[in-house]
């Protein structure tokens, strides 16, 4: 995507909020929930299928994450492509993030929060409530298989899954297991877990309902890949989240709204517009050229995507991403 020009930046951040000269430090912030206009789902958005792993030991992978809200899970469903007869599951909630292979964390009974053991695939399978906090590392391993033989095949995801908790966008990451899952040490402790590296390989697909998600679903996720410091260039990142759309915008504004409903999803930035940038298929990046001038430092700039797909119709806005430009 071509570059703002430095002049009109400098013109609208102007505009935005003068006069402000007191040294700042670039900064950035995530705030408010996405939304769609339609296409919502009863659990958390997976990323599309990649390919299936089979595990003839009976290993498994899945996902993790920070929930981002308090939320609560009820059951859980583990996706299968292979066709298997049976479905075998694990739910944690951690305290702390899992370790980087080769470390392991092993899993302690309290820490387990849903087992299922060879239920019928193709199921959702209900538990009783798992009350999770904002904070709470969640993670989930599943697999399918016949329920005789040791092998256990997994969903994997391309890379990582952008999804969101109730509207409030996360990055859920490949966790894994070197052990058995099929087994009564999973169920109770000592199931060795860790994240793989920088966490960006496939994720097993395992679907986690959640109480009040069907308001929401798959939905667009801006994110501020770097700050927006004086002299630099700043750069945001738009993941369409929804199936198919023709277009994605970026839309410039200087300050916050609380999701204002509209028929495009909820508006958190306010109006008017400063800045419109177009985002092919609204999958896209912007990099934002930022005057050295130290009149901006501290200038406050908020940003929203909105991704447009005309033929389902479905719409959708992403959170709000807030610029504080700086040194």
């Amino acid at each position: 995507m071509r570059p703002i020009p430095i002049l009109l930046i400098s013109f609208l951040f102007g505009v935005a909020t003068p006069g402000i000269l007191v040294a700042q430090t670039a900064a950035t912030s995530d705030y408010g929930q996405s939304s769609a206009t339609g296409g919502h789902l009863p659990f958390l958005p997976l990323a599309p299928f990649a390919n299936s792993f089979d595990s003839t030991s009976g290993s498994s992978r899945g996902f993790w994450f920070r929930s981002p809200t308090s939320c609560v899970i009820t059951g859980l469903s583990v996706e299968n492509e292979a066709n298997r007869s049976r479905q075998s599951a694990a739910l944690f909630v951690f305290g702390s993030a899992p370790p980087v292979y080769p470390a392991f964390h092993y899993t302690t009974a309290s820490e387990v929060r849903a087992f299922v053991l060879d239920a019928a695939a193709n199921t959702v399978q209900s538990f009783a409530p798992v009350v999770v906090r904002a904070g709470d590392y969640v993670a989930v391993l599943g697999g399918t298989g016949d329920g005789v033989s040791s092998t256990l095949t997994t969903s994997y995801s391309l890379g990582v899954m952008r999804s969101n908790v109730l509207g409030f966008n996360v990055v859920a990451r490949r966790i894994l297991t070197q052990n058995i899952l099929r087994d009564n040490i999973a169920k109770g402790a000592g199931l060795g877990v860790a994240t793989e590296g920088v966490g960006d390989g496939p994720c097993g697909r395992v679907r986690l309902y959640v109480s009040g998600q069907d308001a929401y679903g798959p939905a667009p996720h801006l994110v501020a890949a770097t700050a927006p410091a004086l002299g630099g260039t700043a750069k945001l990142d738009l993941h369409s989240g929804i199936a198919s759309p023709q277009i994605g915008l970026l839309l410039m504004a200087g300050g916050r709204l609380p999701g204002i409903p509209t028929p495009y999803g909820n508006l958190n930035i306010t109006l008017p517009f400063f800045i419109t940038l177009p985002v092919p298929l609204g999958n896209g990046s912007a990099s934002i050229p930022i005057p050295n001038d130290d009149k901006l430092a501290g200038v406050i700039v908020d940003w929203q995507g909105v991704v447009l797909d005309f033929a389902t119709p479905l719409h959708g806005m992403s959170n709000g991403i807030e610029w504080r430009l700086g040194k």
